[in-house]
């Protein structure tokens, strides 16, 4: 897939470039707290760059694009090598995309739920704890988001439930979630982040990229007993598709910034045109 037909199937957000200046709560839709505006302007950014670096590395993915950098950076272009590429840029979409889930859920509770609520389900003596474990000097904030993405989510739903966010929004919420369990398992999202990086089909069968050796589990637990083992190697048979993958991310991505932009929506000025809201990244949408 090249780049623009990536680039040109991807929504694009509504997230203003100066978000400490957008005015959460003061005359809109939906009131944020005012304890917890200076939050949610913070958490607004950090959306707004994961999502970005997320469609970067998908766009990075593109034929064109690893045409280009084989060029420069190798000096030749042959279908292994951009393929290797195109999986590794894939692999960063990934990681990024998943993580986005959960910058989501934060922001959601930082713009529907009560200052007062917030703090006494997470109290500043959690929050030292979560810092001095994760040797956080300064940045209480990112051990407050810790302990909120480790509420299980059945519970973050049914908060969802009973919030002030619209019907939409929740409904909207509840689609990406079941997108973010397939990201998470037929993407292997879960298994790049734990350990093991997924393994890509490739055009030539003679790339090996993604070889294993194969050692079963009852050999592995049984070492001690059995002197002679025979092993094999080959492909892990849960091997991704580029174009597939690719596909998947877009739509992953359109549907996050379609919630987005909804709450936004509900967050803006009364009768402010967000449409004509502009991000930076437009300008390689326009490449």
């Amino acid at each position: 897939m090249n780049v623009a037909k990536i680039t040109e199937r991807l929504e694009k957000e509504l997230i203003p470039n100066n978000i400490s200046i957008l005015p959460l709560g003061l005359d809109t839709q939906i009131k944020v707290d005012q304890g917890n505006l200076i939050l949610a302007c913070n958490q607004l950014y950090n959306l707004k760059s994961i999502m970005e670096l997320a469609s970067l590395n998908l766009i990075d993915s593109s034929e064109d694009n690893t045409r280009e950098v084989c060029k420069k950076l190798y000096n030749k272009v042959n279908s292994d090598l951009q393929e290797r590429l195109s999986s590794d840029f894939l692999l960063s979409s990934i990681l990024y995309y998943n993580a986005s889930f959960d910058y989501i859920r934060i922001l959601l509770m930082y713009i529907y739920d009560s200052y007062e609520k917030l703090i006494h389900t997470y109290p500043k003596d959690k929050v030292a704890d979560i810092m001095k474990k994760m040797a956080l000097d300064t940045n209480w904030e990112l051990a407050l988001g810790f302990l909120m993405t480790m509420q299980r989510i059945e519970q973050y739903l049914n908060w969802l439930e009973n919030s002030q966010a619209s019907k939409r929004i929740k409904n909207l919420f509840r689609k990406l979630k079941e997108q973010n369990e397939h990201l998470r398992n037929k993407y292997q999202a879960n298994q790049l982040k734990h350990g093991v990086v997924p393994c890509f089909k490739r055009t030539n069968p003679a790339n090996a990229i993604g070889l294993r050796i194969h050692e079963s589990i009852e050999q592995f637990y049984n070492k001690k007993n059995i002197k002679k083992f025979e092993y094999g190697a080959g492909f892990p048979e849960n091997r991704l598709e580029i174009k597939d993958v690719q596909e998947f991310l877009i739509s992953y991505h359109n549907l996050t910034t379609k919630l987005i932009n909804l709450i936004l929506t509900d967050i803006s000025v009364k009768n402010r045109d967000v449409s004509k809201l502009k991000d930076s990244r437009e300008k390689i949408f326009k490449k």
